[in-house]
């Protein structure tokens, strides 16, 4: 039934990482490259987010797999962007 629906669990559940997500995080010396990792492995260490999403869009092609993209600042704050490093609201 629509009134059982609740909106704030599907809202919950759209903001949760999944097995498979990549993640983008500040890394290397200062926080001044970008890791790219994924399923708890370091894909690697890109010297802007630019570089490290166009690794990501390649692989992503390579694989056939389209998981969701995510940055993590520095101060452990989560939020999902595109394969442009958009923000997705």
């Amino acid at each position: 039934m629509v009134d059982d629906i609740d909106i704030e669990e599907i809202e919950n559940e759209e903001t949760q990482m999944e097995e498979g997500d990549y993640k983008l995080s500040p890394c290397g010396r200062l926080g001044g490259m970008t890791g790219v990792s994924q399923d708890h492995k370091f894909l690697g260490e890109f010297s802007s987010n630019d570089e490290a999403l166009r690794f990501i869009r390649k692989r992503m092609k390579q694989e056939g797999f389209w998981p969701n993209i995510w940055w993590i600042s520095d101060h452990g704050n989560f939020w999902q962007i595109d394969d442009k490093g958009n923000e997705i609201k």
